[in-house]
């Protein structure tokens, strides 16, 4: 081959590269609040549509990432690493180099002592969210904690969002068997915020019983040979128990070291072991309640009888013509109980639009309600509760299925570059660790997208896409805006972009 001819096939290789070789993809990765370069990041690259990943990929010291090879096309970028909140980004290859910058995860730390000061050993401690249902919810089981020899506890793994804090202070009264309290008390819980990377610390605890009273009585058992088990949790926080205890084999139980206040007295039988949430039940469970007001005196005599567990039924219903189309007939029911009843009673049953589906054996409280395996397009909503102090209705309880939301914007300053900007959106609600930061990187005319989200309320905000900027993109909260993100529905928005004075 003389020396055109190879000049010739050089040059033919160069203008075909991307249809032989393929795209190259590459980025940075920066700590959000700090700005420093990330090591050891993985970038996960998905094709949209394509089965594995496109790359698997680490980041370097300095942070940054490539991907050779890569066809033409719409993928999805998700980078993650330990202690970080996971972050996504779709968009179109080939494409410029990206900027990302990843949330720390928060923690919160502290002592827990007796009420002379000593460290309190083998105390377990665990954050709690408030739910849509007005109660505070244990969630976020990684993240518990037991305090060390000198009483000491550290939470962390904690997403964006507003926390309280629980101790299970059994180790701290030897006359109550367990039970929980938050910091500094129940009756006024503090919150902490995490945005990004927060440590809170001296997040002491001590015994809260300035004052002492005793709950006893008796529980009718079903049968002579059952054991039960009762459980005190204060009215107006249920999901967590102040004190827990077991019957003798005559039904007769003692709840000692109990502050005053008002409570809801729950008892369960047959207890036949013990698991992570409570006690364990056998078959054909029963269940009694009955109010107490402990107010400066022993609450003594407390009967309790016990009734079958209720039955309830349940299908599933497609909550618009669209969600009828697009979403499966059938999916998990997962029933997670409100109150703190000392028993494991969460139950997962397989539900479906075609037949109802029967659920017995369940305790005369309330229920938060979820529907799972509906795919990426569909949800239940969230934190659905059903109520079943009273008798059910005889009816079944249809689970609404909505389509997934999505919004269609565009930002709205002309004189700025779409270029220099990326769309971040969270979750306002705090529901798991890690969830993942949404980013979008607005097109030539401004234009962006994010598709398939749960219908909820959002926070969302552009953010600088420079190196330089001191803007966080997952915690700079006064400078996000919240949206309502509907079901099956599209959000239409123009989003103000950071004037040139908030630039760096």
């Amino acid at each position: 081959m003389d020396t055109a001819s190879r000049l010739r096939t050089i040059v033919i290789v160069a203008l075909c590269s991307p249809c032989i070789f393929g795209q190259a993809f590459e980025g940075r990765v920066l700590e959000d609040h700090s700005g420093r370069a990330l090591a050891s990041v993985r970038v996960g690259v998905h094709g949209i549509g394509a089965a594995g990943l496109a790359a698997d990929l680490e980041t370097g010291s300095d942070g940054r990432f490539r991907a050779a090879g890569l066809p033409e096309g719409e993928y999805r970028i998700e980078l993650s690493r330990a202690n970080y909140v996971t972050a996504s980004l779709s968009l179109h290859l080939p494409a410029a180099p990206v900027l990302f910058r990843l949330t720390r995860l928060g923690s919160i730390a502290g002592q827990v002592t007796d009420l002379q000061g000593r460290p309190a050993a083998g105390v377990t401690v665990f954050p709690v969210v408030e739910s849509p249902a007005g109660f505070f919810r244990r969630i976020l089981p990684q993240s518990t904690a037991r305090t060390d020899d000198r009483g000491q506890y550290r939470l962390y793994g904690l997403a964006p969002g507003r926390y309280a804090v629980a101790v299970s202070w059994a180790s701290l009264n030897p006359r109550s068997v367990s039970g929980a309290y938050l910091y500094p008390n129940n009756a006024r819980p503090e919150l902490f915020g995490i945005s990004g990377g927060e440590e809170y610390r001296g997040i002491d605890f001590q015994a809260p019983l300035n004052a002492s009273y005793r709950v006893s009585g008796v529980v009718q058992l079903p049968t002579p040979e059952a054991r039960a088990s009762v459980t005190l949790a204060a009215a107006d926080q249920p999901s967590l128990a102040v004190a827990t205890g077991q019957a003798d084999k005559d039904g007769r139980f003692s709840l000692e070291g109990i502050p005053p206040g008002s409570y809801e007295l729950f008892a369960v039988a047959p207890a036949v072991g013990f698991g992570g949430r409570g006690v364990l039940l056998g078959s054909e469970p029963s269940f009694g309640r009955i109010h107490v007001e402990v107010a400066g005196q022993d609450v003594e005599g407390v009967s309790i009888s016990l009734d079958r567990g209720r039955a309830a039924r349940f299908v599933l219903r497609a909550a618009s013509p669209r969600a009828a189309k697009e979403c499966p007939s059938s999916g998990t029911l997962v029933l997670t109980p409100v109150e703190d009843w000392g028993a494991t009673l969460n139950r997962s049953v397989e539900v479906s639009s075609d037949k109802e589906q029967v659920v017995d054996g369940l305790a005369p409280g309330r229920y938060y309600l979820e529907v799972t395996g509906l795919g990426e397009r569909c949800f239940s909503p969230a934190d659905k509760v059903l109520d079943l102090t009273a008798r059910p209705e005889s009816g079944p309880v249809p689970l609404a299925v909505t389509a997934a939301g999505f919004i269609v914007g565009r930002l709205n300053a002309a004189a700025a570059r779409p270029q220099d900007f990326a769309v971040v959106l969270l979750r306002s609600e705090t529901t798991e660790v890690g969830q993942p930061v949404q980013i979008a990187l607005p097109d030539a005319k401004s234009g962006f997208t994010f598709p398939n989200l749960r219908p909820g309320r959002y926070r969302i905000a552009a953010k600088p896409l420079k190196e330089a900027s001191s803007a966080w993109w997952a915690a700079d909260h006064e400078r996000m805006f919240e949206i309502d993100v509907p079901a099956g529905g599209a959000v239409d928005l123009d989003l103000p972009v950071p004037t040139t004075g908030e630039l760096p």
